[in-house]
């Protein structure tokens, strides 16, 4: 196994102050519950607004993190401009730390419905009945 230097993060806020994020700036954020868990990893060629579609999202069908948004605390990550460096940064950080709520952990994890808020589990499980 090989080891990929993560670069140290630029920005950390709550997820009430996510808008203090560099508009059209490139990179990788991750977002973590208020214990510190990581729950989702994402690359963006726009952080701002990708982190903005994630908090508005209101279409389950499309989106399995409409069920775990209300766990979202604190957005981290770093700016990075090169589209090949994020794409691995990206994968290797799912890789190796596993976040519950990124759709390949989804696959493999039975404790992302422990994130889903209890009003959308009936409804995730219509939805995505072979998780």
């Amino acid at each position: 196994m090989f080891k990929i230097d993560i670069p140290e993060d630029d920005f950390s806020y709550s997820i009430h102050d996510h808008l203090w994020i560099k508009r059209n700036k490139p990179g990788i954020y991750r977002f973590y519950d208020r214990k510190g868990t990581l729950l989702y990893v994402g690359k963006s060629s726009n952080i701002h607004n990708r982190i903005k579609e994630h908090l508005n999202v209101n279409k389950p069908v499309y989106n399995p993190l409409f069920f775990v948004k209300h766990n979202f605390y604190e957005v981290k990550g770093f700016f990075e401009p090169n589209k090949t460096l994020r794409t691995i940064y990206e994968e290797y950080l799912i890789y190796t730390l596993q976040p519950a709520c990124n759709r390949r952990q989804i696959q493999y994890e039975s404790n992302y419905e422990s994130y889903i808020h209890p009003d959308y589990l009936e409804l995730y499980r219509s939805l995505y009945p072979n998780k």
